[in-house]
């Protein structure tokens, strides 16, 4: 194999889609046999190949080596030393990608944060990618390199504020950092680039950035619908009435989405919900007989009530009146509406009769595409019912079988019908959906509410190894989140079993 590096160019003209990269092919066939002696055969010719003197040899293997530390657990400290040394060989231009591998590293990727902070220096791509690689590997060296020019450097920002979807941990807070993005929103312009990645880091840091208020409450006009949720998470009570005031005058004026957004936010932070209450009648006013859901003014209306409680009771006419008819033909949106107002008239009332036959006609219907997280989120509001959603346990049972579904349907059949639960049977099926990695930290949630102390010595084997085993439980996710959201998964099996 070494021999012939760099090997794409030997597929190039095969008409094969499956097939068309050897090295990585021949590489996962190895890594899925796991065994020592195929990922050390694996580990071997990596680390060989990325010390190649040939560009090309070191490219194809940098690629292979991200997907290998998505593969194996042990990958990420065996090949930590070769990519380095790639990443050394490449210069400043990073012709392989080997620094963003650094970044799939994570604690292992640590002997790389000096060469990553020295490259973060370049003003260009290189320098951002760089700086994103070293959130990961050193997150508080990041974050003062970060605070230097957040602006400039979108991908390690990204990176800071939670990755892609949030899945990231963010950085920790940072003095440097938190002046610049004092700064940054400070001098915005109204009009321009919303700052979702801005609010979102700073909400993440809570009181931490509650020096950010006055920024926050200066910016609020010219992004009213985004920052009263981060206004909340920062304020600290000294400054709770000074926020209140600016959150409840943003209450009576501009669209009704933006009132909503204020009045919804400073219920959360007084519990004031004075304002709220006729902008939730309002919104429901129009949605009598349901709606297409994928605008989601219904849902969120009805989340919004139901943190309200017994003092929403005005709205539970028109929260029946929204729900969609169940005779006819719901898409998914349109049943989320549902059980998003049946929980609601739960909270407000404390009876279940309204929400048990619309959770029985969510959970009654699987058939649809695309329907897992609508019945996840029926499954909840079901078990959130309590005893008095007993007549859904045949509908949660049916649940059990499909491992998409199993951690949520058991959990709420432990709520509704405990005794309707076999437990060596539940937390085998339990163990099945997370060894598929189907429903993974859903499954081990479940099993610690159970009580990890009530597994035979079979099942807490099982539940033992899917820390231990080198073959990784969460294998898909978006690209650089699998490793990360697989070490925590790691780290949280081995609470359970340590009992934690």
């Amino acid at each position: 194999m070494l021999d012939l590096l760099p090997l794409d160019r030997l597929a190039a003209d095969r008409y094969d889609h499956s097939r068309n990269e050897p090295l990585h092919d021949i590489s996962l066939t190895l890594l899925d046999r796991d065994t020592e002696t195929d990922r050390e055969a694996v580990f071997a010719l990596l680390d060989a190949a990325l010390r190649s003197d040939d560009p090309e040899a070191r490219t194809e293997a940098v690629w292979v080596a991200m997907t290998a530390c998505e593969i194996s657990r042990s990958a990420p400290a065996r090949l930590a030393p070769a990519l380095i040394s790639a990443a050394k060989a490449d210069g400043p231009d990073d012709a392989s990608g080997a620094l963003s591998a650094l970044g799939r590293l994570g604690p292992c990727g640590a002997p790389a944060a000096d060469l990553l902070a020295a490259r973060a220096a370049d003003d260009g791509d290189t320098g951002d990618r760089a700086l994103e690689a070293l959130v990961t590997v050193d997150p508080v060296r990041a974050a003062s390199l970060l605070a230097r020019d957040p602006g400039r450097r979108p991908r390690a920002f990204q990176a800071a504020a939670g990755g892609p979807v949030g899945s990231h941990p963010v950085v920790p807070c940072d003095p440097e950092l938190l002046s610049a993005l004092r700064r940054r929103l400070a001098s915005m312009e109204p009009g321009g680039a919303t700052p979702f990645r801005l609010a979102a880091l700073l909400t993440s840091w809570g009181p931490d950035a509650s020096a950010a208020v006055p920024e926050l409450l200066a910016a609020l006009p010219a992004y009213p619908r985004l920052l009263p949720k981060a206004l909340v998470a920062v304020c600290p009570p000294g400054r709770r009435a000074e926020v209140a005031d600016a959150l409840r005058a943003r209450t009576g004026t501009g669209p009704a989405d933006e009132r909503f957004e204020a009045a919804r936010a400073l219920h959360e932070l007084t519990g004031d919900h004075g304002p709220l209450l006729p902008l939730l009648a309002e919104r429901l006013a129009g949605s009598a007989g349901g709606g297409g859901g994928s605008d989601e003014l219904i849902r969120e209306a009805a989340e919004a009530g139901a943190a309200v409680g017994p003092a929403a009771a005005s709205l539970v006419p028109a929260l029946r009146a929204a729900l969609n008819s169940p005779d006819g033909e719901r898409n998914n949106p349109q049943m989320d509406d549902d059980i998003a107002v049946a929980v609601a008239l739960h909270r407000i009332t404390g009876e279940v009769a309204d929400a048990v036959p619309v959770l029985a006609g969510v959970l009654g219907d699987r058939g649809g595409l695309w329907r897992r997280w609508t019945l996840v989120r029926a499954a909840e509001a079901a078990g959130g019912l309590g005893p008095g959603a007993r007549p859904l346990a045949p509908a949660l049972k049916a649940l059990l079988a499909d491992p998409q579904q199993t951690p949520t349907a058991a959990l709420a059949l432990h709520a509704v019908a405990p005794d309707a639960l076999d437990a060596g049977h539940v937390a085998g099926l339990l163990l099945d959906a997370a060894e598929a990695g189907t429903a993974p930290f859903e499954a081990v949630d479940a099993l610690v509410a159970f009580g990890t102390e009530t597994l035979s010595d079979q099942h807490r084997a099982r539940l033992t190894a899917l820390a231990e085993r080198d073959m990784r439980v969460v294998r898909t996710g978006l690209d650089g989140t699998v490793e990360i959201a697989d070490e925590r998964l790691r780290a949280r099996v081995r609470a359970a079993v340590g009992g934690e």
